[in-house]
């Protein structure tokens, strides 16, 4: 909806022919002793007398010329860049809210895990290449273990109830995440779809896009695995999506 061609430049703008000029002699009313009548400008000026008019012609006269006055209206592209304007504010800042009030729960509802666990993560950082140090927390505020943050990135854990081979496989998971700078690309369709508020398709765009990184995290975990490995894994898998979704099998 915003004008993008008053960004062209103007060799590229049609050529438009100047419009055509008409002169009409302009005119006024005069009140006088014989009451009133139309003047052009060039008759006041041969005019001897010119009876001014009464404060109540002055009112009349100030209603008329204020009722011949065009009424100003915005044009649709001014409604249109306003409206798409505020949709984008309107969806950033419920966004950003939600990211602050999530921030907020974490903090509170985080702890330390146990030394094993922090161990266990350490190690497979170091064997997937990661240089930098990812912090571990175990949080009652999340219901699946998740990567967040896009210049501090972190792992968190809703438990430690699991099994040391599937949370191997876990944290290989979101380790992988960070590798491969998913939560960027993740902001990357957020902004896209802040941007095309209006247009659904750009949402299911954003969904297919973010199911899309997920399985090629699945893809990248699964490579440097081994047959009962890679079963093992795809059980593991199949375990936390139905813990998540209430299916008994």
């Amino acid at each position: 909806p915003a004008p993008w061609g008053d960004l062209l430049p103007e060799g590229a703008a049609p050529a438009v022919e100047a419009p055509v000029t008409i002169r009409v002699p302009q005119t006024t009313i005069v009140v006088g002793q014989g009451g009133l009548s139309l003047t052009t400008r060039e008759e006041l000026e041969e005019s001897p007398l010119i009876v001014e008019p009464a404060a109540s012609s002055n009112t009349a006269q100030e209603a008329l010329e204020g009722s011949r006055q065009e009424t100003k209206l915005l044009p649709l592209e001014t409604v249109l860049t306003g409206l798409w304007l505020g949709g984008v504010l309107a969806l950033l800042l419920w966004r950003l809210g939600g990211s602050w009030t999530f921030a907020r729960k974490v903090r509170r509802w985080s702890r330390e895990p146990r030394e094993e666990t922090a161990v266990l993560c350490a190690g497979i950082r170091e064997e997937m290449g990661i240089e930098r140090k990812i912090p571990l927390a175990v949080c009652a505020a999340v219901d699946s273990p998740m990567a967040v943050g896009l210049f501090r990135p972190r792992l968190l854990l809703p438990a430690e109830d699991y099994g040391e081979r599937e949370l191997g496989f876990i944290l290989r998971h979101e380790l992988t995440h960070i590798r491969r700078r998913d939560l960027w690309y993740k902001l990357l369709l957020l902004a896209a779809a802040c941007l095309h508020w209006f247009n659904p398709l750009v949402w299911l765009l954003r969904r297919q896009g973010e199911t899309d990184l997920e399985l090629t995290c699945d893809d990248a975990v699964a490579a440097g695995l081994s047959g009962g490995d890679r079963r093992a894994y795809g059980e593991a898998l199949l375990t936390d999506l139905g813990q998540r979704r209430g299916l008994a099998s």
